[in-house]
């Protein structure tokens, strides 16, 4: 079903719709993508999607919802649906949806994530509802830069509360990558639980709830389903059971990020390429990171960062590694050598949207200065290969510091710890960075690299 035309919020003929008792399944087949069992756009006052068994997804390529309220959908009530088995997930609410009030419905079993929300400057309601998953994630990552965006204007996230979610695989469920108590400590779910709802079978996709869910206590109030369907002449009624569909299973969702450990003192990279284990940005222009031999820390090559004038951006060139380190103690170690004029910085951040996901972060000057988070450390001989150790703990229990090691060749050692990080979600290492940042022509050499658990 595809109800409604236009992409703002320009009023339209498409409104007061009702669309309910329909059992819409197994659509696309594997065809057609960019759907779902109901795609809906623009401004629809007095539109209600109500009562309704959607379930059986299935796009060719990625993108397949339950419920998918695109573009500016807005002023729909969703109301007493069970979605299941969607490829991409049961709720699409995003692109910018507002006003639209999701109550009091069953969204279960999807294989990639099962929400992709929109808090919206005129927000959205998502209340009473049960959210069911045994893989994937709760919601599209994605979905968090609005969430972020209206906390730092300081605006309504609107009503998100009486939920109740369970995955009886992972019971630290995770709302992006808050813990259920952070995500509480934001103002959302206050009285929702993650909890099992007590279906009555959900592997045989009886979704009726017994009389002791928790998520009767919450205001779930059960969905009848007795009238969904067709319904007329006998005959009529009984066309659908000639059809017959192999028992669904569950595609496998994307395979998390392989985590890296990384060792490059780049002596087996030819002189001229860019190193092998790192993706390089924004060269051009003068701009360059390419492996040289023209000064080395130890055996034959280094790595040389060429930064230059007149960049659209300072922040280029840069180069950054993927470690998807999650746990533990991880140490980066590097030799670098600065020159005149200089400013790069190393960052280690998280996947949470920026600058809020900045850990450790730590900034070389031209004139031998060394800034961590913004204090002053150290100040070191320049043209000369210094030593530079970064430790952190990563996790949720994390102090929330690190230390940095600086050794000049031929000096002592100096030790700096408890330097707080620059963004407060920083938890996992996901992305790791060498940035020239200046705004003029400049050189440093970067030498053995190694990014790996302490332990190693």
């Amino acid at each position: 079903m595809s109800i409604g035309w236009n992409w703002n919020d320009a009023a339209n003929r498409t409104h007061h719709n009702v669309i309910e008792y329909n059992h819409v399944h197994h659509v696309m087949n594997g065809m057609l993508n960019d759907g779902g069992a109901i795609y809906t756009l623009g401004t629809s006052p007095g539109s209600v999607i109500r009562n309704n068994v959607f379930h059986d997804v299935w796009p060719y390529s990625a993108i397949g919802w339950g419920i998918y309220l695109d573009a500016t959908t807005n002023q729909y009530l969703v109301e007493n649906n069970i979605v299941y088995n969607i490829l991409s997930g049961g709720l699409m609410d995003h692109n910018g949806g507002h006003e639209n009030v999701i109550q009091n419905n069953i969204f279960a079993f999807s294989a990639q994530q099962m929400l992709w929300p929109c808090w919206a400057t005129r927000p959205n309601t998502f209340r009473r509802n049960i959210v069911y998953l045994t893989q994937g994630q709760l919601f599209i990552p994605m979905a968090e830069r609005r969430l972020q965006a209206r906390r730092k204007a300081g605006e309504s996230l609107g009503e998100w509360d009486f939920n109740c979610y369970y995955n009886p695989n992972e019971p630290d469920l995770r709302f992006f990558r808050h813990h259920f108590d952070q995500w509480q400590a934001l103002g959302l779910d206050q009285h929702s639980s993650i909890v099992d709802p007590q279906f009555e079978n959900p592997e045989g996709y009886d979704f009726r709830v017994k009389p002791t869910s928790p998520a009767l206590v919450m205001g779930f109030k059960p969905i009848d389903t007795s009238a969904v369907g067709l319904y007329g002449d006998d005959e009529w009624v009984a066309e659908p059971a000639k059809f017959k569909h192999p028992v669904t299973k569950l595609p496998p969702p994307p395979a998390p990020p392989r985590a890296l450990s990384v060792g490059d003192g780049f002596e087996k990279t030819p002189v001229g390429a860019r190193p092998e284990e790192a993706t390089v940005s924004g060269e051009g222009q003068g701009a360059s990171i390419r492996v040289t031999d023209e000064r080395a820390a130890t055996g034959e090559h280094s790595l040389k960062l060429t930064d230059a004038p007149g960049l659209e951006q300072t922040w280029q060139p840069h180069m950054y590694y993927q470690p998807h380190l999650v746990s533990g103690v991880v140490r980066q170690s590097f030799d670098i050598l600065l020159e005149p004029g200089v400013e790069m910085f190393t960052e280690w951040r998280d996947s949470t949207p920026y600058p809020e996901c900045i850990g450790p972060s730590v900034t070389f000057y031209g004139d031998g200065r060394i800034v961590g988070s913004g204090k002053l450390l150290t100040t070191v001989p320049v043209d000369r290969w210094v030593r530079a150790v970064i430790e952190c703990a990563l996790g949720r229990r994390g102090p929330g510091t690190y230390s940095v090691e600086i050794t000049p060749l031929g000096g002592e050692q100096q030790l700096f710890d408890d330097i707080p990080y620059s963004g407060d979600q920083f938890e996992e290492l996901h992305w790791l960075g060498f940035v020239c940042n200046g705004e003029e022509a400049a050189t440093c050499y970067v030498d053995n690299v190694r990014i790996a658990p302490a332990a190693d």
